[in-house]
């Protein structure tokens, strides 16, 4: 028991004895309990006074506040209290010499971890820019000495090779910084040299790009490196011999294309493929390039092509709209009786559908249309019946006329593999490895399907509509879980044709090992 709850286990009686005395009887010559218990626990303090005294001594005050102020006045009460002041006066005297003893006793061991922690630190010769942290340490234990221990000689001899330690590494960091600066500045102007050592042509624009994105990395102090500004300086002639290339290159493909294109009046929905191309062409030319003598003339020709597939669009459009509306509405209305043989009439409603734009397909006619269709669709679904759309796999589509999956596969995939197997087209790579489309439904991996290199087109940037509808209808064959109505998601994956590694680790695409089983 704590000498605290002794000293409310003797103040509780007090309060017993305090209703007894009210009570009327005889007078007697009787002293108080409560008087009796505070001159008893003051007479029984362990004397002499010493560091472990606090506690009883501070138990003493408490029985005495909770006395009643007649009590107090009591000579024998007012006795102990004299006394039990000059223990706490001496207490204090010997409490504050201990406190002393203690801080002198903390700061000797705080010196000692300190100039422990300095000759730990190697010396000049040997510091490393990884002692920073040890130096920085060694100054934390440093700002917990008082004025009295820096004063010490050791420990001043200790902060000054901590000192000097410091300065040594900061030194040592400089060095590194200058000298990461200079290697940046080396790769830049040495780049610029291998470009140069060359005559630019238009197969250059990878590399100006590559060390304009370099140079506009480069810290500004290595921007003032006499070498850099001339490297800077060659490589903005080489940026402004490629444009003038570039722009030569594209107003003749531009006139070319143009010359080609039929007139306004022969123009047909056919020829779709061959407007966009052109105008793209277009939009990337400079202001330069486009006022060249005769672009302005050609690109007329352009725009009144435009305008006339436009009426031709629309005019089909007009007709895609009013074929999918009499697609849905032979849609019959008895959706509880759904069953395979409603198959045909359903696909030639998704058929219609999906051959319509993205704005025709919010139009509020075809929205209507599309309830009567989609309804019997989702019983159809959900009887488990397969059909794989014929072209729409419930994918995120480029917006295209067949739609099809766009891909940013070339530069991160596909070209480090070109490249390890020194071949240029994908057919050739066909002959190597295998690439894998990666089916997911409602979020899953649900099959794979080996799909030819050969049929990616524009450089790898594009997986036509027709490779994943072929894939997904040959999974569908085995597979319960890839049918109509899902939620597809797809990804990309390389193996060769031994299922070993393909080196592809340092580009955005990691291409390890995988086995499939079919």
């Amino acid at each position: 028991m704590s000498i605290f709850a002794v000293a409310l286990s003797l103040i509780l009686p007090m309060n017993l004895f305090g209703c007894a005395d009210e009570t009327p009887q005889k007078p007697q010559a009787v002293t108080p309990y409560a008087i009796k218990n505070f001159v008893n626990f003051v007479t029984n303090i362990q004397t002499p006074i010493t560091v472990d005294s606090g506690a009883e001594i501070e138990a003493g005050y408490i029985i005495y506040e909770h006395l009643k102020d007649e009590y107090k006045n009591n000579k024998d009460v007012q006795g102990q209290k004299e006394i039990l002041d000059d223990y706490k006066a001496q207490y204090e005297v010997i409490k504050a010499e201990q406190d002393r003893l203690d801080a002198e006793a903390e700061q000797a061991a705080a010196r000692s971890r300190f100039e422990k922690a300095v000759e730990r630190i190697p010396g000049e010769d040997k510091l490393t820019v990884g002692d920073k942290t040890a130096i920085a340490a060694a100054y934390a234990l440093y700002e917990k000495l008082d004025a009295a221990s820096r004063d010490v000689a050791s420990v001043k001899s200790a902060y000054a090779k901590l000192q000097a330690a410091d300065k040594k590494v900061r030194e040592l960091e400089e060095e590194a910084r200058l000298a990461a600066i200079k290697q940046k500045a080396d790769e830049f102007v040495n780049g610029v040299d291998e470009l140069t050592e060359d005559d630019i042509t238009l197969a250059s624009k990878s590399a100006i790009e590559d060390l304009q994105y370099l140079y506009d990395k480069l810290p500004d102090e290595a921007k003032e490196y006499d070498s850099v500004i001339e490297a800077k300086q060659k490589l903005d002639a080489a940026a402004e011999e490629y444009k003038a290339l570039k722009d030569e290159s594209d107003v003749k493909e531009f006139l070319k294309l143009i010359k080609a294109l039929p007139s306004s009046e022969d123009i047909t929905l056919d020829h779709g493929r061959d407007i966009v191309a052109i105008e793209t062409l277009y939009e990337n030319m400079s202001e330069e390039a486009k006022s060249v003598d005769g672009v302005a003339e050609a690109h007329k020709k352009l725009v009144a092509a435009r305008n006339k597939y436009d009426e031709l669009f629309a005019e089909a459009e007009k007709i895609k709209i009013q074929e999918f509306i009499e697609a849905a509405n032979a849609v019959p209305l008895d959706i509880e009786n759904v069953d395979i043989t409603w198959f045909d009439v359903l696909n030639n409603a998704s058929e219609k559908y999906w051959a319509l734009s993205y704005a025709s397909q919010s139009l509020p006619e075809v929205l209507e249309a599309v309830k009567r269709w989609d309804a019997a669709q989702t019983a159809f679904d959900k009887k488990g019946y397969k059909r794989i759309p014929m072209t729409n796999p419930g994918m995120a589509l480029s917006g295209d006329n067949p739609p099809h999956l766009v891909l940013q596969l070339h530069e991160n995939m596909l070209k480090p593999i070109l490249n390890f197997y020194g071949v240029a087209t994908l057919a050739e790579l066909d002959n190597h490895a295998v690439l894998v489309l990666n089916v997911y439904v409602d979020g899953t991996l649900t099959g794979k399907a080996d799909i030819a290199f050969a049929s990616l087109i524009n450089e790898g940037h594009i997986l036509p509509n027709t490779a994943i509808v072929n894939a997904l209808k040959a999974l569908s064959a085995t597979n319960d879980k890839i049918v109509s109505g899902s939620n597809f998601s797809f990804s990309l994956s390389v193996r060769d044709k031994n299922n070993e590694h393909i080196p592809s680790a340092e580009t955005a695409v990691s291409a390890s090992k995988n086995t499939y089983t079919w």
